[in-house]
């Protein structure tokens, strides 16, 4: 383990998919004119094969790139908390990166895909439960509607 000196966030990368953005849109309002009211919600659309295809793609290139911009070699990350979308997803990803299963915790099981928050609850939980300790490094890595990636390295 590295000193406790050093930067904390190695990398972080994030890049926006705009052209495949209608595999995954939140909901959006459709209005008369202006000022008139709402007229209609439209709720979340997903194209599920699409965005499988897309997370098991992006994602392990995004962790690449992030691990050679900051100078590090896969193996040396401890653990990679991903987004908790769908189990079969994080399974992909570790097996595209060649990666043993057991550097990717999991806890959808548990909780389901709490969006946003699920790098955040699997983290807390990771380190509550003993498994990430001060001075492991971590990749957090997501994906979301847009669609858009992220990657950050960060030593605990």
């Amino acid at each position: 383990k590295k000193d406790a000196a050093e930067p904390r966030f190695l990398m972080t990368q994030l890049k926006s998919y705009g052209e495949l953005g209608h595999f995954l849109s939140a909901g959006r309002t459709e209005t008369a004119p202006f000022p008139g009211p709402v007229t209609g919600l439209t709720p979340f659309r997903m194209n599920g094969r699409e965005v499988y295809k897309f997370a098991t793609h992006k994602v392990p290139e995004l962790i690449e790139s992030c691990c050679a911009a900051s100078g590090l070699e896969l193996g040396e990350i401890d653990h990679f908390l991903l987004h908790q979308a769908n189990y079969r997803i994080i399974k992909q990803v570790a097996k595209r990166l060649g990666l043993p299963e057991e550097k990717f915790p999991c806890n959808i099981a548990e909780y389901g895909n709490t969006s946003a928050a699920s790098e955040a609850i699997l983290l807390a939980e990771q380190v509550e439960q003993g498994k990430v300790k001060p001075g492991d490094l971590l990749v957090l890595a997501g994906f979301g509607g847009g669609l858009t990636a992220a990657a950050m390295i960060v030593r605990l």
